[in-house]
């Protein structure tokens, strides 16, 4: 009969979901902290209560409980956003047809200081400029200068950081095809006037 070492554990394989529940240093296993994180590995994890499932992240250190039920209402609000549904407002798992998803963050809601916050806290009527009050279109114009610079910060550093991934030609040519959207929207919303409601 063979004798296992005392620091030995069994592989994930052999735990069944009530014990990682049970203990959810089990995860930790393979913890290096010292190391690099890489796509599959953790920075944060998440057992979910009565589901045999977990969740972890290489990107984020905040997991929200995800909106969970078979009959999810999906609509768009008064604030352009889709409520807890929007997987615009949370980190996202990898799926290879929506690679990007995955690579959105969590920012403190209450942190303006935070380089992505213009990207999370929505448009007011602040951050809207009319070109011309008295002219016969009412209603026309552009960004507040001040929001169109915080939202080219934000972007600036999503394609600096584009240019240092070393992918697949199928992820270059996708990381491509963004850049270029970002590039448009940018364009777009400095030079092209239009309503506030379509900002």
């Amino acid at each position: 009969m063979q004798t296992l070492p005392t620091d030995w554990t069994p592989l994930p394989t052999d735990w069944t979901p009530s014990q990682i529940r049970g203990n959810p240093s089990l995860l930790l296993h393979k913890k290096a902290p010292n190391l690099p994180l890489r796509a599959f590995d953790g920075k944060v994890g998440h057992v979910l209560d009565g589901i045999d499932s977990f969740i972890i992240t290489p990107n984020s250190s905040l997991i929200p409980k995800p909106p969970l039920g078979s009959n999810r209402e999906v609509y768009m609000r008064e604030n352009f956003r889709y409520g807890h549904d929007d997987p615009l407002q949370w980190p996202q798992a990898y799926v290879e047809q929506f690679p990007h998803l995955a690579c959105i963050r969590w920012v403190t809601p209450a942190d303006p200081k935070d380089t992505f916050h213009s990207l999370y806290r929505g448009l007011t009527k602040y951050d809207f400029v009319e070109c011309d009050p008295n002219s016969l279109m009412e209603g026309v114009g552009l960004l507040r200068r001040s929001s169109f610079l915080k939202l080219q910060a934000a972007c600036n550093v999503v394609v600096e950081s584009m240019k240092s991934v070393d992918g697949s030609a199928s992820v270059s040519r996708s990381m491509r095809g963004h850049l270029s959207v970002i590039e448009l929207l940018l364009g777009r919303l400095h030079a092209l006037p239009t309503s506030y409601l379509r900002v």
